[in-house]
């Protein structure tokens, strides 16, 4: 019976977790743009980029003073 208690709370944590996990493909972008003027603003490899922007994003480790 406490098993059948617990897992809507943890269903519940689960759904939080992955709602504040949740980034915008305009945030992706912009980040991946200011990484892009910091590296020089080189040509190719936009990927790269936008690659680390997400990251970054979903890890929560943003430098705020940009």
């Amino acid at each position: 019976m406490e098993a059948e208690a617990v897992a809507p709370a943890l269903e519940e944590a689960i759904a939080s977790e992955a709602e504040s996990r949740i980034v915008s493909t305009n945030d992706i972008a912009a980040l991946a743009y200011q990484l892009w003027q910091d590296r020089g603003s080189p040509m190719g490899s936009p990927e790269e980029d936008w690659y680390r922007a997400e990251e970054m994003l979903l890890a929560g480790t943003i430098i705020e003073d940009r």
